[in-house]
């Protein structure tokens, strides 16, 4: 749901944040509070670009760990 307000340049993001704040920290760690201070600060572009690459990042990382 971030991800897909986010992209939409939506105010709702903010709230979205904060409710999924805890989820983000846990997958993302410090990751999570740079993303809130850009979507605090209306940069939500920034946001989902680091949103994303954390991800990503986290995605490769449970990858590796299969093999």
């Amino acid at each position: 749901q971030l991800e897909e307000l986010l992209s939409n340049d939506s105010p709702e993001a903010v709230n979205a944040f904060e409710t999924e704040r805890p989820i983000l920290t846990a997958a993302f760690g410090e990751r999570a509070a740079e993303i809130g201070t850009l979507i605090r600060r209306y940069r939500f572009e920034d946001a989902l670009r680091v949103l994303r690459a954390s991800r990503d990042q986290g995605s490769g990382i449970r990858d590796q760990d299969r093999d």
